[in-house]
């Protein structure tokens, strides 16, 4: 089919938009813009006035841009694609063949918008054939399109175009002389520096075309065109339109810390949480985070979506070294920002508290608290003491000591209870500011005697009975107690072994007896009393007649050497005719007693209560000579002073060498079977240890908390280097002891 003259030029400056870009097409800004093409005329013949002078086209320029928007001072990449114009117009269909159009180049001049560095502006063709080339050429990028081919005639070294066949044919000579067909202008790729301020944007205006066409028809008086690469020049309509415009964006990064706490122990976890947000109008690359004083909480959150933010958390654990505050500023940065700092959060550090071992000291199996016992700590490595402290009241105690791992040894200076480790022994670790539990429990070396006591036959309970203990072998009087309303009663603090129970109704309404119902100590039964246990052993009194009374027996029971009133004592009147019992009671807190007795002879003996004083027949005989006793006649006032049975130690530690008093210093009285008392020193050093039975003894002094080396006295470093004293009854024994540091 033969082709118009107009259809070729159609073809031959190309009507359609080619997109060749890196983005899809939906992605790219698609214009269209208005060219009025000014056209060569033809020079005779009567079609020649047909060819107007000018055409209007209407093409649609594509530029794809990204970023959009881009960062000041950011690189941005366009894909250009420029049309060719058609210049078909309204040129006359003159009905015959036209051969072929040759062109000899095409120049697409696209001007380079304001915002961008003229510099940095570099250009390529994608694909980059022989044919085609773009330059900068000053503010605009040149599009030059061209046969490579060496030699330029009328149909060499030029574009060509088949205008007689469907669809049209457009090729170009390559170097090599062959012809190989184009349809389509290459997309040009632009990378360029955006210098424009944010907030601006670089528009860019439509490009001039200019074709140099080269066609040459003569058809007697009809047309004659004699083209020789005129040009053909396409300016835009409007050259300040704008195709596409890229916002410099305002790229902008905001950064938080905040923290879960807003005060900690040192040692404690603080727990943070650095917040990233995208606060401009435009995505962000390369987001990191610093954050030298929270290692954790510093990353590399990547691209951020404009209004999107990222969390970073991380935990730190404070030293002492934060006291007395933790602060902490993270920065955040993009390769489209400057660094940006966050807000300082600050978190009150305290000092730890003192750390330590704590616990209660309790008896093992009742669980009964155990006031006064001595807890040391004993450093796992030598087994030297680290720290010590006495319970309180309830048992319990609180002992100061660094970090590290411990053994506890707990001791009852009383010596009632076995001292040793607690656990068998188990490490106790301290850790900083913390203070480690630790409840010792001390097996009892004292047990008791439980029970009722009623009257025989009709089971009612006796009111107030003095149960007496005596020893199992001697039959020498140990403690007594007195029951309550009920009858019952508790005898406590007695050693493990055999001792004998006597039990009086103190109204004398019935006869005293020995367990189990025995009248006197040779025909009776000891009770087998074993440590940490309560033996039970009830009893039953006969009735008999009460003494009338109607006379008084009273007075004052003394210490005898110190003067000092003793309480607790329990006071019997026996009848001196019979020895039958006729009344008990137990002297107040002022040492006085009163019995009311009837007129008569009596036999009166005192027992202390607690067993610290000898027992004593009226008027100093001894437990065992009842039938030597001095009678009393009531009424009367018949005072009494008791010897006492134990002795004190007492004494000063000082340091070696100041001579400076220690306090708090442990002192332990040991007797043959073991601890027999102890004491905590003073401020002035000093200490007393009383109720010490008479006999022969060995110390130790210890400094629980200052460090000094333990000494057995004196100066001894063990026990087989102590020096054996004398504790006489109612005297005071003095040693003294100075403690070094190791």
């Amino acid at each position: 089919m033969k082709r118009t003259i107009c259809g070729v030029l159609a073809v031959v400056l190309g009507a359609a938009t080619i997109v060749i870009s890196g983005a899809s097409p939906g992605a790219a800004d698609t214009t269209p813009v208005p060219f009025t093409c000014d056209l060569p005329a033809a020079q005779g013949g009567l079609a020649a006035g047909l060819i107007p002078d000018t055409v209007a086209l209407d093409n649609d320029l594509t530029i794809d841009d990204s970023p959009d928007p881009v960062a000041p001072g950011g690189t941005v990449h366009y894909d250009l694609d420029v049309p060719f114009p058609d210049l078909t117009g309204d040129l006359p269909d003159v009905g015959f063949a036209l051969g072929y159009f040759y062109l000899r180049s095409i120049d697409i001049t696209q001007p380079i918008p304001a915002g961008l560095d003229l510099n940095s502006v570099q250009a390529t063709l994608s694909p980059d054939p022989s044919w085609a080339s773009v330059s900068r050429q000053g503010s605009n990028l040149v599009i030059h399109v061209q046969s490579a081919y060496p030699t330029v005639n009328d149909t060499n070294g030029r574009i060509r175009i088949n205008a007689d066949v469907t669809p049209t044919t457009i090729e170009v000579q390559e170097t090599n002389g062959t012809w190989v067909p184009i349809d389509f202008i290459p997309s040009v790729d632009i990378d360029a520096t955006v210098t424009g301020a944010a907030g601006s944007t670089i528009d860019w205006r439509p490009p001039s075309i200019n074709a140099k066409v080269f066609y040459k028809k003569f058809i007697i008086f009809v047309i004659n065109i004699d083209w020789n690469d005129v040009n053909t020049p396409c300016t835009p309509d409007d050259p300040n339109q704008t195709v596409v415009s890229t916002l410099v964006g305002s790229p902008a990064l905001s950064v938080t810390t905040s923290a879960d706490e807003t005060s900690v122990v040192a040692g404690d976890d603080i727990h943070l949480h650095v917040t990233v947000t995208n606060t401009g109008n435009m995505d962000l690359t390369g987001v990191t985070v610093t954050d030298p004083n929270a290692p954790g909480c510093a990353g590399t959150p990547g691209n951020l979506a404009v209004g999107a933010q990222v969390t970073l958390d991380c935990t730190v654990t404070t030293t002492v070294g934060d006291v007395p505050t933790f602060s902490n500023t993270a920065t955040a940065d993009s390769n489209e920002t400057a660094p940006v700092g966050s807000n300082t959060v600050d978190v009150t550090v305290t000092a730890p508290g003192p750390s330590g071992i704590a616990g209660t000291v309790t008896e093992a199996g009742t669980g009964t608290p155990l006031p006064g016992a001595w807890v040391a700590a004993l450093r796992t490595s030598d087994f030297s003491v680290a720290a010590g402290a006495p319970a309180d009241g309830s048992g319990n105690y609180s002992a100061e000591v660094p970090p590290g791992s411990y053994f506890v040894y707990s001791i009852d200076p009383t010596g009632t209870h076995t001292a040793g480790f607690f656990g068998a022994p188990t490490v106790v670790d301290v850790t900083e500011g913390v203070v480690a539990d630790a409840d010792p429990a001390l097996a009892p070396l004292r047990g008791s005697v439980a029970g009722t006591v009623t009257e025989q036959g009709s089971g009612t309970p006796i009111a107030d009975p003095l149960v007496i203990s005596l020893d199992g072998t001697t039959a020498g009087p140990e403690v007594a107690t007195v029951g309550d309303g009920t009858g019952q009663f508790s005898l406590d603090g007695l050693t493990s072994g055999n001792h004998f129970v006597g039990f009086v109704d103190p109204a004398g309404a019935h006869v005293s007896q020995f367990w189990p119902n025995s009248p006197n100590v040779p025909d009776a039964t000891p009770v087998a009393v074993a440590a940490g246990a309560a033996t039970a052993a009830d009893a039953a009194l006969p009735t008999k007649p009460v003494d009338p009374g109607g006379s008084t027996l009273s007075g004052t029971v003394t210490d005898s050497d110190s003067g000092a009133p003793l309480d607790d004592v329990s006071v019997v009147a026996l009848h001196a005719a019979d020895y039958s019992m006729a009344r008990a009671t137990t002297t107040d807190a002022a040492g006085d007693y009163s019995l009311d007795v009837s007129a008569g002879d009596y036999k009166l003996v005192f027992l202390d209560q607690s067993g610290t004083h000898d027992m004593e027949w009226f008027d100093g005989h001894p437990y065992f000579e009842l039938g030597s006793a001095d009678s009393v006649t009531a009424p009367t006032v018949a005072d009494v002073g008791l010897d006492p049975n134990t002795g004190t130690l007492a004494g000063t530690v000082t340091d070696d060498p100041s001579g400076d008093p220690i306090e708090g210093a442990w002192v332990v009285a040991i007797g043959p079977t073991g601890i027999a008392g102890g004491a905590v020193t003073a401020a002035d050093g000093t200490y007393t240890i009383p109720g010490l039975p008479a006999g022969t003894y060995r110390a130790t002094v210890a400094d629980p908390n200052g460090g000094r080396a333990q000494e057995f006295w004196p100066n001894g470093a063990d026990f087989s280097a102590a020096t054996p004293f004398a504790i006489a009854a109612g005297a005071t024994t003095t040693i003294d002891e100075d403690l070094a540091l190791p």
